[in-house]
């Protein structure tokens, strides 16, 4: 217990750093009345809290309306909604936080590797600092019941990953990709038990999916295929299309992209891992059915930073790096885009600042990996 307790304790203080800095000091957190927006779009979820889905004034906007776990709990908050909704969202960022090291931990990462890919998610921008600005929107609840789920997967508690399905059916339809990416993972070296339940709870959340679409009416129509065309017709060439995508996934990932994209040729190659593939995959392709595109290709951060993780215990077995050394560009290379999702005002060069760091630490990595393949094959002769 007590080597479980260091390895999450850095990114338990990070986050409540972040969280105390975002309450405190910003713009963000309850001063901010979200029940003065009008209630439409993603502020549905205010509307939710206050009238939920058995309401007559219930809202039924969707596909908002169909998102029920996190405005019916904060229905029955005591206080005001602002300080709920922010209190839920810091809550479930921090499940996240822990969920993040425990799932490294299950795929074979280090104690100190899963405690540095936790506060990595703690830092990415678009993941927690975004949502505590934006602390009306229910993907933090979201993020930490898929966290969850693959790392139950890992772990080989097969009850566990089922309820966790069970209960993100109600809370985003984010599910689907859940269940898919989880039964990939469970393919491949779980046992019977484990994998009956995932398929049984996957089963049933998507049951619970559809019964919750089939009950509470929309007042419009809403299809993945309305999207699709709505998006595409938008942006007709496939030039654009691939804009959209690389723009998407480079200012998600930031530092991240390079690093995770290595795995591809260095073992231990965490890519070849069915589960983290299908997740990275299907959250990435949402761009064709989104319109905030980093909001969605941010599902994928368990696959990113897994795969950062381990690239980074490669780099650092293989050269003379330290992979502290290595964790200590990443976390600065993640500041510009942690105050920059913080920060709505903007600050100048942000963005030029960011993509320096980024070139540099790219620079410095590839000239160490080829410093060091060079050292190997002189030792070789």
């Amino acid at each position: 217990m007590k080597s479980l307790t260091a390895t999450y304790a850095a990114s338990t203080l990070a986050l409540a750093i972040l969280v105390g800095i975002a309450f405190s000091h910003l713009d963000v957190g309850p001063r901010w009345d979200i029940t003065s927006v009008p209630p439409t779009g993603s502020f549905t979820y205010v509307a939710m809290a206050h009238a939920p889905f058995w309401s007559d004034s219930a809202p039924y906007e969707a596909p908002y309306c169909w998102r029920l776990l996190g405005p019916t709990l904060l229905h029955f908050w005591p206080y005001d909604l602002p300080t709920g909704f922010f209190l839920l969202a810091s809550v479930s960022l921090f499940g996240t936080t822990l969920a993040v090291g425990w799932l490294l931990l299950g795929l074979g990462s280090s104690r100190f590797s899963a405690g540095a890919g936790a506060v990595c998610f703690v830092l990415l921008g678009p993941g927690a600092a975004f949502n505590l600005k934006h602390y009306h929107l229910i993907d933090p609840l979201a993020f930490f019941f898929l966290t969850l789920t693959l790392g139950a997967v890992a772990h080989r508690k097969g009850l566990l990953a089922a309820v966790c399905l069970i209960a993100l059916a109600a809370t985003k339809e984010t599910v689907v990709i859940a269940f898919a990416s989880s039964c990939a993972l469970a393919v491949r070296g779980q046992d019977a038990g484990t994998k009956r339940w995932v398929l049984s709870g996957g089963v049933v959340a998507l049951v619970l999916l559809e019964f919750i679409r089939l009950t509470v009416p929309a007042t419009e129509h809403y299809s993945l295929f309305h999207e699709f065309s709505a998006i595409y017709l938008s942006h007709p060439s496939l030039r654009d299309l691939t804009r959209i995508a690389l723009g998407a996934t480079g200012l998600t990932w930031g530092i991240l992209l390079p690093f995770s994209a290595l795995q591809l040729v260095h073992p231990p190659r965490i890519w070849s891992n069915l589960g983290l593939l299908t997740l990275i995959v299907l959250a990435t392709a949402q761009i064709f059915v989104a319109w905030d595109t980093e909001r969605v290709v941010i599902l994928g951060f368990p696959a990113v930073i897994a795969a950062t993780t381990f690239e980074v215990e490669f780099i650092a077995s293989s050269t003379a790096i330290k992979k502290e050394a290595i964790w200590i560009v990443i976390f600065l290379c993640e500041l510009p885009g942690l105050v920059g999702n913080l920060e709505e005002r903007g600050i100048p060069f942000l963005g030029e600042a960011s993509a320096l760091l980024v070139l540099l630490s790219c620079l410095a990595v590839g000239a160490a990996l080829v410093r060091s393949r060079r050292i190997g094959q002189a030792s070789a002769f």
